[in-house]
């Protein structure tokens, strides 16, 4: 494989962001509700799975109901206008046609722990060697720099440390902490990744640049 792959589209995007190339490793929620705003105002979105683990994918594949065992609801509403490929990065090859796929990227995505990628080779440092113009995004559970910046987060858990769900010891009817029963987090910080990667974009837009962008969940 080499270059960005051309499939055929029953019908050819027509959105504002036509043309732009997206790899996206991220998984569940966040990253996927991100890439699926791209994707749908038109951007040429690759998710990449590396079908290994428990779960063989991405979790939300088998989330809900479903006739497949794979697609569930979460997953597919999710994951559309998207392409798909199968790729393991501990696995050499695999490895050169991810690199060779953020060569021709504009933009790379993904929520898995920074020295999880350093260790895979695919930290900001070493794609920006392929293509010093990358956009990375990278969603944490929390921010560089802070306390916690190496543990792993979920939507309850920072409705939790933030302080969302004690909000509703305030309405006087409850008495105690709620979680919102929607992903509420996710969908959130997942717009927040949306604002700050098309910020980034602009800014390469005008200035050739391409840069590391982190959107920290607890902090956002």
């Amino acid at each position: 494989m080499s270059g960005w792959p051309e499939l055929k589209w029953d019908t050819e995007p027509t959105g504002p962001l036509k043309g732009l190339k997206i790899v996206d490793m991220s998984t569940v929620v966040l990253g996927p509700f991100a890439t699926l705003n791209f994707a749908d105002m038109g951007a040429d979105v690759i998710k990449i799975e590396n079908g290994e683990g428990k779960f063989g994918g991405d979790m939300m594949r088998h989330a809900g109901d479903n006739p497949t065992g794979d697609l569930g609801p979460i997953f597919t509403s999710l994951n559309r206008n998207k392409k798909s490929v199968t790729l393991n990065g501990k696995n050499e090859d695999d490895k050169a046609v991810i690199l060779e796929l953020l060569k021709h990227a504009d933009v790379f995505f993904h929520n898995v722990r920074l020295a999880g990628m350093e260790r895979l080779g695919l930290d900001y440092e070493s794609v920006k060697a392929v293509n010093p113009g990358i956009v990375y995004v990278h969603c944490a559970g929390f921010g560089q720099g802070g306390e916690y910046e190496k543990r792993q987060a979920y939507d309850d858990l920072i409705q939790c440390a933030s302080g969302f769900a004690s909000l509703f010891e305030m309405r006087g009817d409850s008495g105690r902490p709620l979680y919102m029963p929607s992903l509420v987090a996710d969908k959130t910080i997942g717009l927040f990744a949306v604002n700050a990667t098309l910020a980034a974009m602009y800014h390469k837009e005008k200035t050739g640049e391409g840069q590391f962008v982190q959107v920290p969940m607890f902090e956002a």
